[in-house]
C-alpha cells in the first residue's frame, strides 16, 4: 500500500528555472514530507539538492514528478531520477495528455515503469473525464492520481472530473486552489471565505485550503511570496492543518469526507496543531458564490498595488503572533498559471486563536506584472531611430557616389 501526505509543497510552474533549494530546505525542516515537481518546472536538481542536503532518510519522503513534454516516458522518468539523486520516485505523472503521443500506449509503458520499481505509484494530470475513460479501458493498473486545477471558481465545472475519479478510486490533487485571492480578489466568494476567516480567526489563504481539505483533494501548494525567505519555526504550516507527515492511502481517500479507510498510525497532534474545519454551511455558501465562475475583468496583471475588502457585517481587528505572520506569508501564495506573474501579500492581523467583533480590513498588495518583453513604445521608437540611421546612411553613400561621378 502506498500512503501520500495529504498536503504537498509544489515546485509549479512559477519557480520554473528557479534555484528552489532554500524554500524546499525550509519547507522539509518545517515538516513537509511531500514535494512535487515536474520535468517541465526545471526545478528537479535544486529539490534533489535540497534533499540530499536534509539528510533525511529516503523512506521518509514521498516524491512526485511527472513526465516532459513529448519526451518518452521511461526517458523522462530515469532522467528525473538522475537529477533528483534517487532511484525511484513515489509518484510518477503523466502531466497532460498532450504530452503523450498516445493516450493508451502511454499508460501501458507507465505500468511498465511500476512494474519495473522506477515509481511505487502512477498517475495523471489534467486529465478529463473522456480521458481517464480510455486511460481505464487498457489499465490493469489505475491511476493512483489526478492531478487538476481546482478552486471554488472552477469547481461546478471540475466536478464531473471529480465525481468520476471517485467513482473510480482515483485520488484528487489540487493545484491552483488560490485564484480567488491571486486571480480574482473582489469577487463573489469573498464574502463566504471572510466570515469563515474571521469565525476561525485564520487566514483567507488557509479558509481556501480548508476548503480543497474537504472536497477530499490532496493540496499542492503554490510559490510563497517573498523572494528572501526568512527562518521559519518548525510548526509553521501544521498550525491550522493535520500534520503534513500524516498520510492517507493513495487508492482510498474518500472525496466526501477525511476519515481514511484502514489508516497507519497518526502522530499525536500538538494543541496548535489540531485539524480545523469548515462548516457545512461555509462549505456550501463557498460553492454556491463560486458557483457562476470568476468574476467578469481583468487578469491580475492589471489588478491595482493595493486592494482592500471590508467583511460586512463579520469585522475583526487583527494581531498576529510572530509565527502566525511568517505563516501567513507563506499560506499566501500566488496561483502556479504559467501565464500569472504577479505575487501577493495578504495583511491579516488578527490573533489566530481569537476573534472580536470590531471592523475587518484585509488588504491584498498586489505586486505589479514584471514585462518579460520591452514595452510597444520603446520597440517602436527604436524602429524609427534603425530607420532614420538608416536613411541617412544611404544619402551618405549616394552623395559620395554623385561627388565621385562629378
Amino acid at each position: 500500500m502506498v500512503y501520500i501526505p495529504t498536503i504537498a509543497f509544489g515546485t509549479g510552474s512559477k519557480w520554473k528555472w528557479h534555484d528552489v533549494t532554500t524554500y524546499v530546505q525550509l519547507a522539509l525542516e518545517s515538516g513537509f514530507s511531500h514535494l512535487d515537481t515536474a520535468a517541465f518546472y526545471e526545478t528537479e536538481p535544486f529539490v534533489g539538492r535540497a534533499i540530499n542536503e536534509s539528510g533525511l532518510s529516503r523512506k521518509d519522503l514521498f516524491l512526485t514528478t511527472k513526465c516532459g513534454l513529448m519526451i518518452p516516458l521511461r526517458n523522462s522518468l530515469k532522467d528525473s531520477l538522475e537529477k533528483l539523486g534517487v532511484e525511484y520516485v513515489d509518484l510518477f505523472l503523466i502531466y497532460n495528455h498532450f504530452f503523450v503521443p498516445d493516450i493508451k500506449e502511454a499508460w501501458k509503458e507507465m505500468e511498465r515503469l511500476k512494474e519495473e520499481g522506477l515509481t511505487r505509484s502512477i498517475g495523471v494530470s489534467n486529465y478529463e473525464v473522456k480521458h481517464l475513460r480510455d486511460t481505464l479501458k487498457v489499465a490493469k493498473v489505475k491511476p493512483a492520481v489526478n492531478q487538476i486545477s481546482l478552486n471554488p471558481y472552477n469547481y461546478a465545472e471540475m466536478r464531473p472530473i471529480i465525481d468520476y475519479c471517485q467513482e473510480n478510486g482515483i485520488v484528487v490533487e489540487a493545484y491552483s486552489s488560490l485564484a480567488p485571492i491571486t486571480t480574482y480578489p473582489g469577487g463573489p466568494v469573498d464574502i463566504p471565505i471572510t466570515a469563515a476567516a474571521l469565525r476561525l480567526g485564520i487566514t483567507p489563504t488557509q479558509v481556501i485550503f480548508l476548503w480543497v481539505r474537504a472536497k477530499g483533494a490532496v493540496i499542492v501548494t503554490p510559490k510563497p511570496n517573498f523572494n528572501n525567505p526568512p527562518p521559519i519555526p518548525t510548526p509553521f504550516i501544521l498550525h491550522f492543518f493535520p500534520p503534513p507527515s500524516s498520510r492517507l492511502p493513495l487508492p482510498f481517500i474518500p472525496i466526501t469526507h477525511h476519515k481514511p479507510c484502514s489508516p497507519p498510525p497518526y502522530p499525536k497532534p500538538h494543541p496548535l496543531t489540531a485539524p480545523t474545519s469548515l462548516t457545512h454551511e461555509e462549505i456550501a455558501a463557498i460553492d454556491h458564490a463560486g458557483a457562476n465562475g470568476p468574476p467578469p475583468g481583468p487578469g491580475p496583471s492589471s489588478q491595482p498595488e493595493s486592494t482592500s475588502f471590508r467583511s460586512s457585517p463579520l469585522s475583526s481587528s487583527f494581531h498576529l503572533s510572530p509565527l502566525s505572520r511568517i505563516l501567513s506569508s507563506l499560506s499566501s501564495w500566488s496561483s502556479p498559471s504559467p501565464s500569472e506573474d504577479a505575487g501577493v501579500d495578504l495583511d491579516v492581523e488578527k490573533s489566530p486563536l481569537v476573534t472580536t467583533p470590531t471592523t475587518t480590513t484585509l488588504t491584498i498588495r498586489t505586486t505589479p506584472t514584471r514585462h518579460r518583453h520591452p514595452p510597444t513604445k520603446l520597440i517602436l521608437v527604436g524602429v524609427i531611430i534603425i530607420l532614420l540611421l538608416s536613411i541617412t546612411f544611404i544619402l551618405g553613400i549616394v552623395l559620395v557616389l554623385m561627388g565621385l561621378l562629378c
